[in-house]
């Protein structure tokens, strides 16, 4: 089988391995489409904590069921599928309460142990091998798992319908965020991103106002006027600068709900006064569970129009360097991207 493979920091090349064998409990899967992560990046630059080359990345993608293994039930070759990109350990406390998004012990597709889906054969246990709906393409149900962290994002913000909602960033979770608002009954949405590729696909997706925030303070006067003398009723910061997350508190309404979407790696001051004059609520988010897997598959195969526009480019496993390389330059203009394997 061929596979991308990050041999070392910013090297990476189309190999050929041999397909995995299925054991018992498990299934093989001819994967059709995988999706690039920005973790995907940070792991091609050698950054990222839990994945260091050489491996195969990737923990998006749909594709089809080739092979089950020995006391398999329930699932048949020829099925369209997702997979669950956590084996957790199932006998933790966060585990027991249904958090296994919160197991310290959970092991990630993507890593060492559990090559990713930038490959054309990807094995995993049948128990987290997620049948398509009827109607589902393969394409769409690509973007199932960054779908499935905005469903957690949403309901770790007890988010509403008839809500207004200011989202930081207009990448693919941004986008994808923004497009769960619209199709579930936002009253309006302000978004907020530097490149104007993101502001402009923002306002394709439905937002009541997109502004190029252009370097952070930039737009700050803009996004003011959009969110109103009161504020909005919920924030999401879906990008990384510390700053933004001052310009939330001063955004989100009295007693409304500020939430972090983004990876902070690089520390910042926050003027947590702000928030607490306010009474408002902070509330965070990590990664995804099978309940959000499962809503993500059930929103985008009853919504597919308001998704599909979040996926801008598709590559070839043969371009997968190249594209790596222009997005971590910002050379190419992209919300979500995915692979194309077959």
């Amino acid at each position: 089988m061929r596979a991308f493979q990050i041999t070392q920091p910013h090297v990476g090349e189309v190999v050929t391995l041999p397909v995995p064998e299925v054991g018992p409990g498990e299934v093989l899967v001819r994967m059709h489409y995988a999706g690039i992560c920005g973790s995907d990046l940070h792991t091609y630059e050698g950054r990222h904590a839990r994945r260091k080359p050489p491996l195969i990345t990737g923990h998006e993608g749909s594709g089809i069921i080739e092979k089950v293994g020995e006391g398999v039930e329930g699932l048949q070759e020829g099925q369209p599928c997702v997979i669950l990109a956590e084996q957790s350990c199932g006998k933790c406390r966060w585990c027991k309460e249904g958090h296994t998004n919160l197991c310290a012990s959970k092991m990630l597709l993507g890593t060492k142990p559990w090559p990713g889906t930038f490959s054309e054969y990807v094995k995993a246990p049948a128990a987290n091998i997620l049948p398509l709906p009827d109607g589902l393409s393969l394409r769409l149900a690509a973007i199932t798992e960054p779908t499935a962290i905005c469903m957690h994002v949403l309901r770790q913000a007890s988010w509403q319908a008839g809500q207004s909602a200011l989202i930081f960033g207009a990448g693919g979770i941004g986008s994808i965020l923004l497009s769960a608002c619209r199709v579930l009954g936002m009253s309006r949405a302000v978004i907020a991103d530097p490149k104007q590729f993101n502001v402009d696909l923002a306002k394709k997706l439905g937002a009541t106002v997109a502004i190029n925030n252009g370097g952070e303070d930039e737009g700050l006067p803009a996004l003011i006027e959009a969110c109103g003398e009161e504020g909005v009723d919920v924030s999401f910061v879906a990008a990384s600068p510390t700053s933004i997350v001052n310009q939330s508190f001063r955004l989100t309404r009295k007693r409304g709900t500020v939430t972090l979407v983004g990876q902070f790696n690089v520390p910042g001051i926050v003027d947590i006064d702000k928030c607490r004059l306010k009474e408002q609520v902070i509330v965070s988010s990590a990664a995804a569970n099978r309940r959000d897997f499962m809503e993500a598959l059930d929103i985008l195969s009853k919504h597919p129009d308001a998704f599909l526009p979040v996926i801008t480019s598709e590559v070839t496993l043969e371009e997968t360097d190249d594209f790596l390389r222009a997005m971590i330059n910002n050379t190419v203009p992209v919300a979500k991207a995915i692979i194309r394997l077959i």
